[in-house]
C-alpha cells in the first residue's frame, strides 16, 4: 500500500543576501532595512532588479577595476576610447564564424 505524503515548502526572501567575506557571512541590505523586507509578488520585479544589480555589479566591482587597471597598463585608455564595445569585442574575440566542415570532421574523428 502506497501513502502518499504532500509537504508544501515555504521559501521566504527578503531584500537582503548573503556574502561570505573570506569565511565570514555577511548580510547586505539591498534597500534600507531590507533584511526585514519580504519579497511579495507586488515587489519582486524589483527584487530581482536590485539582487541581479548587487551580483553582477557591486559584487566584482574590486575585480573589474584591477582588471581594467592592468588592462589599461598594456593599452592606454586614450588608444582604446575611439571603440566602442561591440568594436573591442570584435578585435579581441574575432569573428563568430563556425567552420562546419572542420566542426563535423572533428566529431568524427
Amino acid at each position: 500500500m502506497n501513502h502518499i505524503i504532500s509537504i508544501k515548502l515555504f521559501v521566504f526572501f527578503f531584500f537582503s543576501f548573503e556574502r561570505d567575506n573570506f569565511g565570514k557571512i555577511e548580510v547586505h541590505d539591498l534597500v534600507e532595512n531590507g533584511r526585514n523586507i519580504p519579497v511579495t509578488n507586488e515587489n519582486k520585479k524589483e527584487y530581482v532588479e536590485k539582487i541581479c544589480y548587487a551580483k553582477m555589479a557591486q559584487d566584482i566591482k574590486e575585480q573589474i577595476q584591477q582588471f581594467l587597471s592592468g588592462f589599461n597598463e598594456l593599452i592606454p585608455t586614450n588608444i582604446i576610447s575611439i571603440f566602442d564595445s561591440m568594436e573591442l569585442e570584435l578585435m579581441i574575440s574575432g569573428l563568430p564564424d563556425i567552420d562546419s566542415k572542420a566542426f563535423f570532421l572533428i566529431i568524427i574523428n
